[in-house]
């Protein structure tokens, strides 16, 4: 029983799942879309066997009682400009973007609270009009010139879009993607073989590269 959020649900775990079903057939994966705020109560109640998380760089760390976690990969953010944005240079700095509109996710998610706080350390408090957890929504909002928004590099590489991409220029933003598990479970052969084919699949990816520098 896997938790993964949408954007790993989409990016590592169709690999993995692959991968485990040429290894061991017999190894059933069932996954459940969970944002970590979700999936982490859920690891450590046992509802989940192991879950894929994220964590911020500017957040606070989350920490749940029982459950240990390991890094996967690191998922650099791009700030995603509609075409012709003023601001749309080799680098955007946050606080030229003070006066456009925000796309962000819920605010019960991580992915809205990085907004808030780079925004913040910017100097300002961002306007957000639009909420989505899918990227795919955000991106087509954002080329719809409807506002701006911050977005990671493992969401791009699924998805075309017309959208310019740049890398902050105050500090380069990123996202830990991380893995999840009861503590000692790894020691489960069908735990142990999640993990290791989650790890090969994260290792094709070559996230070191931001998309936003992509042809």
């Amino acid at each position: 029983r896997l938790g993964a959020f949408p954007t790993a649900a989409r990016g590592l775990v169709p690999g993995a799942a692959a991968r485990l079903r040429a290894a061991h057939p017999d190894l059933r994966v069932v996954l459940h879309e969970l944002e970590p705020h979700e999936s982490l109560p859920a690891v450590r109640l046992g509802e989940l066997d192991l879950a894929i998380t994220h964590r911020y760089d500017l957040l606070p760390r989350r920490r749940e009682p029982g459950v240990s976690s390991s890094a996967l990969l690191d998922d650099p953010m791009s700030v995603a400009l509609p075409p012709g944005h003023p601001a749309a240079g080799a680098a955007v700095r946050l606080s030229d973007l003070r006066t456009d509109r925000w796309i962000a996710g819920h605010p019960d998610t991580s992915c809205y609270a990085i907004v808030l706080r780079a925004c913040a350390l910017a100097g300002y408090s961002p306007e957000i009009d639009y909420h989505s957890n899918d990227f795919s929504v955000v991106l087509a909002l954002v080329e719809a010139g409807l506002g701006v928004a911050l977005v990671p590099d493992l969401a791009l590489r699924h998805l075309h879009t017309t959208a310019v991409l740049r890398p902050v220029a105050e500090a380069p933003l990123s996202r830990q993607l991380r893995i999840a598990v009861r503590r000692g479970s790894t020691e489960r052969p069908a735990v142990a073989a999640t993990v290791d084919a989650l790890r090969v699949t994260a290792a094709t990816l070559h996230t070191g590269e931001p998309a936003s520098q992509s042809p």
